[in-house]
């Protein structure tokens, strides 16, 4: 089962995208999980690829991509985390998203 999080971002003072930054209080096993980042327009960014050792990671991290470049920030944001062993192991809360 994936874990979702929206955001809304309104009024953001951006009308283009440099770059994204989020940053996430993060307790999952890196073993099971990758991280995505989808847009408003629907661009989709993996910002955390599933590692293939067992341990935990602890938060909070921050992430960034250009990937986004250009885009209009405004509108609902998605992160994703993929449990691709579905084992469900762990948690996560968004702390931050900034669009520059």
């Amino acid at each position: 089962m994936d874990l979702v999080q929206r955001l809304n971002i309104v009024a953001c003072g951006v009308n283009k995208i440099e770059q994204v930054i989020v940053t996430l209080d993060y307790v999952y096993d890196m073993s099971a999980a990758a991280l995505y980042l989808t847009s408003p327009s629907g661009s989709v960014s993996r910002i955390l690829r599933r590692r293939h050792f067992s341990g935990y990671g602890i938060g909070p991290f921050t992430f960034r991509s250009v990937h986004f470049w250009g885009e209009n920030p405004e509108n609902t944001w998605m992160i994703t985390i993929k449990d691709e062993t579905r084992a469900k192991t762990g948690m996560y809360r968004v702390v931050r998203l900034y669009c520059l």
